[in-house]
């Protein structure tokens, strides 16, 4: 699977990059420097699958002068289009749909995120309903969401942001601390609709949803649809003895 990853949204762009990284083993995550002493080599490394044990997520970022590797990239990341390999590519800057790169991306069956602008109303309401686990309202705003074009992988990383804003309520961590009065407030209230064995569940159900959503042969929608149905499941309160 080839990622492409970018946009003037440089703090969502930067957050789903790490997202995008720390799903994989660190030991499965190998940075490519592009420069001009490592040009040459980029497809034999991409093509270099049975190196590695497990799958491998090789990194490539850019800057805004990205375009001078555009050639590059182009001949080389068909090489990642396999099962036993991913390459993320992540820009900090915006890249037209009109570019090689882009099209080269999307030819292959590769996913495409670019964050030009904040997170849209839709989604932010889609995070608060499964936070209050209103399944018929998160079942509606998710097929809206994707309806629209909203990238899966996109979707789940930003659940996988509310799973730990939720754990990080729960644990009163440093993260937690971190939060405005506003979003501690809301996580505060919502947190209470869960048990800790919950959330981590959720958790580590992300995760999985994230592996199905690059290798499986499922819809998309399905996956997701799953996700929801697990996260806005309700909890059967103890009877009084």
């Amino acid at each position: 699977m080839i990622y492409l990853l970018g946009g003037k949204n440089k703090t969502v762009s930067r957050k789903a990059f790490l997202d995008l990284k720390n799903s994989y083993e660190p030991d499965q995550v190998h940075n490519i420097a592009l420069d001009s002493s490592l040009t040459l080599n980029l497809k034999d490394k991409l093509s270099a699958r049975s190196l590695f044990g497990g799958k491998s997520l090789f990194v490539m970022e850019l800057g805004r002068d990205w375009k001078k590797f555009e050639t590059l990239l182009v001949e080389s990341l068909p090489a990642a289009s396999g099962k036993e390999l991913d390459a993320l590519v992540f820009l900090d800057s915006s890249v037209p749909k009109t570019s090689k790169l882009y099209k080269v991306v999307t030819e292959f069956g590769g996913q495409v995120m670019v964050f030009e602008e904040e997170p849209s109303k839709e989604l932010w309401q889609f995070l608060d309903a499964l936070a209050n686990k209103d399944s018929k309202l998160a079942f509606t705003l998710l097929h809206n969401l994707l309806e629209h074009g909203e990238s899966p992988i996109g979707l789940t990383m930003m659940v996988a942001y509310l799973t730990r804003n939720l754990l990080s309520a729960l644990y009163k961590n440093n993260l937690f601390e971190s939060l405005t009065p506003f979003q501690k407030k809301k996580l505060q209230a919502a947190v209470k609709l869960f048990t800790e064995s919950e959330l981590v569940g959720l958790y580590n159900e992300i995760l999985g949803v994230d592996m199905a959503l690059k290798g499986s042969n499922l819809s998309e929608d399905l996956i997701l649809t799953n996700l929801v149905f697990s996260y806005t499941k309700k909890r059967h309160e103890k009877t009084a003895t």
